[in-house]
């Protein structure tokens, strides 16, 4: 997103706007109204140009606010926003907003990021090489800060480690690829045959300026877990449907077009907190599961999934993997579009 605003109010005219304003709880508004505190208020239509005097009209129709504090054009402590949507149509915009919102900025979106982190840019890729913008999301759901502690146990060319450290966490990951863990063997891209001296995680790193961030990273079979109990990082972050989980964990889960919430994998040790879908097809699609921690894992909890009914839902019938390779997916694919006709 461009910028996240705490929305004070909205309407479809000034009039309502302005009401949604004045029913918005004083509480809420109080901390940033105070006389000690700085602030000003930025006008932006979508789809239509304003002028200077239609911007202080505006800005001046706010007057019933109890603003106390000192307008400050450079540096505010607290900015406010007046928004105002006159439809997508550049050849046919309304004389008045379609949509007219109020509220305080908290804070813009980084998507200069993904380009400046592009994988094309990347010294280290592989085939598999996680796309910036999503690795980003992925540390988002991770709610990575930092000084936390990250692991990838499927860590490859570091795609989520760059991420990770680039808000600040220490990172560090795992891959039974021997080859890709040290940077050796052939290359991915096209016209080099072989990886360079600069061609492995520590570089990728290294070239963002996040160096000091990197921990290590080990050859490693996820499937025989080689640490301790006890907690050890903050965030699980992966691309991949199997993890080990400490604090917080996010992954992918493939499916079908014929998904339903019951094969999302649960464990009694974690809390389902968001699922989002990424289409992939029109028959198939991909899932990001972010699950938290909520209890201390327990010797009775280690089989708990063989037992339960969302797993063997998913390792069944609903599994993504049996019913590809199978052929199921393109005999779905093939039934929805005869039923299109």
């Amino acid at each position: 997103s461009r910028s996240i605003f705490e929305l004070w109010g909205q309407g479809k005219s000034a009039e309502e706007l302005f009401t949604s304003l004045k029913n918005y709880p004083m509480e809420k508004m109080v901390p940033y109204l105070q006389s000690n505190s700085t602030y000003k208020i930025h006008i932006h239509a979508f789809n239509k140009t304003l002028i200077q005097e239609e911007k202080i009209k505006r800005i001046d129709a706010l007057e019933f606010l109890p603003f106390e504090g000192k307008v400050n054009l450079k540096n505010p402590e607290h900015i406010f926003w007046i928004l105002e949507d006159y439809g997508m149509d550049p050849n046919n915009i309304p004389e008045e907003p379609l949509d007219l919102y109020f509220g305080r900025w908290i804070a813009d979106g980084q998507r200069e990021l993904i380009e400046s982190y592009s994988v094309k840019k990347r010294h280290f890729i592989g085939n598999t090489s996680m796309d910036a913008c999503l690795s980003f999301i992925m540390a988002n759901h991770g709610r990575v800060k930092a000084n936390d502690v990250v692991f990838d146990p499927f860590v490859g060319t570091g795609g989520l480690l760059i991420s990770s450290a680039r808000f600040g966490a220490y990172v560090c990951g795992t891959d039974i690829d021997y080859n890709t863990v040290h940077g050796l063997g052939k290359a991915s891209r096209k016209n080099q045959k072989w990886r360079g001296p600069d061609e492995n995680i520590r570089a990728n790193l290294r070239q963002y300026g996040l160096e000091k961030y990197y921990l290590d990273a080990l050859v490693s079979d996820a499937s025989k877990p080689i640490w301790r109990k006890g907690m050890l990082f903050d965030a699980i972050i992966t691309d991949h449907t199997h993890v080990t989980v400490h604090r917080l964990t996010a992954f992918w889960l493939l499916i079908s077009s014929r998904y339903t919430e019951e094969i999302i994998p649960r464990h009694p040790c974690l809390k389902l907190i968001s699922n989002c879908e990424q289409m992939l097809s029109s028959h198939t699609s991909r899932r990001l599961i972010t699950m938290e921690k909520v209890k201390e894992f327990e010797d009775k909890d280690q089989y708990s999934h063989l037992l339960d009914y969302q797993s063997l839902l998913y390792k069944g019938h609903n599994s993504f993997r049996e019913k590809y390779f199978s052929g199921v997916t393109k005999r779905i694919a093939k039934e929805e579009k005869d039923n299109q006709k």
